[in-house]
């Protein structure tokens, strides 16, 4: 194949490329992307999974059994190389999930060029940072307005620790909030697993799942399908946005 026979293939079929990040550690990265990896992947959306901290790889560990998942080093030149060498051996059509790691956001200014490279061949970024309430959320948000179109970009308000909004108020009364929504960025919200579902699928190293586990009392089952509920509905507007453009 040509390289102008790959590049019209590429812009005819080729799904987005999903970077999740926020660059602090303990935001929910890993975690906004296997919800997303389930929501996708449940909708049927062709998916592969690209898992950008070697240290601690959520996605392999969770979805490496039912998605192609590889790991690649989002702290290094050298490691986005092998990550973008990758996309040649995904299929046109799917999807690709990026899960970045704390400390990866000086590499992704770095990448910007590459990115746009890779659009150029049909593949368009997403951009979702996951957010907690402090201060340094937003600033480094601010930081990334500078290389992501806010029309395709999410902002992540993580409920794990409180299911109201209301510690969010730096967030909400911020001039760089206003400024994005205004450009036609996104505002989901992620909601919080309870505690039970959530140490049963991080003992057992498994994918959320789409049917109720034999193992799974009809109890945490339940629960766990409220959880489901509520993440349809809060992250519907994202979910929309990559289905858009796949």
């Amino acid at each position: 194949m040509t390289t102008k026979q790959f590049q019209s293939q590429r812009t005819c079929a080729a799904g987005p490329l999903v970077a999740i990040g926020g660059d602090k550690g303990g935001v929910g990265k890993s975690f906004q992307a296997r919800v997303l990896a389930w929501q996708l992947h449940s909708r049927g959306i062709p998916l592969a999974l690209c898992d950008g901290d070697e240290r601690n790889a959520h996605l392999e560990r969770h979805y490496s059994s039912q998605l192609n998942t590889v790991r690649f080093d989002a702290r290094s030149e050298a490691g986005w190389t092998s990550m973008f060498n990758h996309l040649d051996n995904v299929p046109a059509d799917h999807s690709v999930v990026v899960d970045l790691p704390a400390g990866a956001g000086c590499m992704l200014h770095q990448e910007a060029a590459r990115l746009i490279a890779n659009e150029d061949l049909g593949m368009p970024t997403i951009h979702v940072w996951v957010a907690t309430p402090g201060e340094d959320s937003v600033r480094l948000f601010r930081d990334l307005m500078a290389i992501a179109p806010a029309s395709r970009t999410a902002f992540v308000m993580n409920k794990h620790n409180d299911e109201s909004l209301g510690r969010f108020d730096i967030w909400m009364n911020s001039r760089t909030r206003a400024e994005f929504l205004a450009e036609g960025g996104l505002e989901v919200t992620l909601p919080k697993l309870p505690q039970r579902p959530h140490d049963m699928i991080a003992n057992q190293r498994l994918p959320f799942p789409s049917e109720r586990p034999a193992s799974w009392l009809r109890g945490d089952w339940f629960t766990f399908l409220s959880f489901r509920a509520a993440v349809e509905r809060e992250q519907a507007s994202l979910i929309r946005l990559i289905e858009e453009m796949c």
